[in-house]
């Protein structure tokens, strides 16, 4: 059956088998027109043309195997020979479906391993707070300027008071007691409290304060306007003045630096 070309034209009631052709009695689908079962490649299939909707393909020679019977009976009847019905072959067998893979066995619990333990940070050491100097870095004093902080007032220094005592001879010692007793009396001795050490702040540092408290006082640091508000009125001018003529200053140092450097490398 592999090499028969077999078609089926419903409307005529004729089946054709190799060229050869008989009209048929068989039930016909109304909707079908053409019914073509041919070998391609080794291999056989079949093409179902409707009347209405879409065409379709099939290979299973169950579909056309009335049609191929009842040309048998017709070609027998014209023979003059006996028709011997044949039952249609088996159905092919459909494919089985892939054999899912296994799923992998869970780990047991003994054989999970535990979770890294996240690693501890190494201590940071604090930074050594560099000594108070004569020559103290402006990043210390800038510091000091906090406007989340009130001014505060520097605290009044009081001098160190000696303990009074009296050292007096009492009225009813005799006078050789009394001349007895004055060389044992302890000589109190004034002395002046320590001079404090004078700070002596480099020029360079000095400047890079000023010009950091003048940008301050541009971006409305009250600190820092409140620092330039003495000077600002030494001058005759406002504190904003005082700022913006500062900041000028240190542009002009710099563009000057920069001309004397291009200067020297040329």
């Amino acid at each position: 059956m592999d090499d028969m070309r077999i078609t089926v034209i419903a409307d005529d009631r004729r089946v054709s088998v190799n060229g050869e052709s008989y009209l048929v009695e068989a039930e016909f689908d109304p909707d079908i027109h053409v019914i073509q079962w041919n070998p391609f490649d080794g291999k056989t299939f079949g093409h179902i043309e409707r009347k209405h909707g879409d065409s379709c393909g099939f290979n299973d020679f169950l579909l056309v195997h009335p049609f191929y019977e009842a040309w048998r009976r017709a070609k027998a009847a014209a023979e003059g020979q006996l028709y011997v019905h044949q039952e249609p072959p088996a159905p092919l067998p459909s494919p089985e479906p892939p054999a899912a893979p296994p799923e992998p066995e869970a780990p047991l619990y003994r054989d999970i391993p535990p979770p890294p333990r996240p690693a501890e940070p190494e201590p940071v050491a604090e930074a050594p707070r560099p000594p108070s100097s004569t020559a103290g870095d402006w990043r210390q004093a800038i510091g000091a300027i906090d406007d989340e902080e009130p001014l505060s007032e520097p605290e009044e220094e009081h001098e160190p008071v000696a303990e009074e005592r009296d050292y007096s001879i009492t009225p009813a010692a005799s006078p050789v007691q009394q001349s007895a007793a004055e060389p044992a009396l302890p000589v109190v001795v004034e002395t002046e409290p320590p001079a404090e050490p004078v700070v002596v702040i480099d020029e360079s540092i000095k400047q890079q304060v000023r010009y950091e408290v003048a940008l301050r006082a541009i971006n409305g640091n009250l600190k820092a306007q409140t620092l330039l508000k003495d000077e600002a009125a030494r001058r005759g001018m406002t504190v904003q003045g005082l700022a913006d003529l500062i900041v000028k200053e240190r542009a002009d140092q710099e563009a000057a630096v920069m001309r004397e450097y291009a200067k020297s490398v040329s």
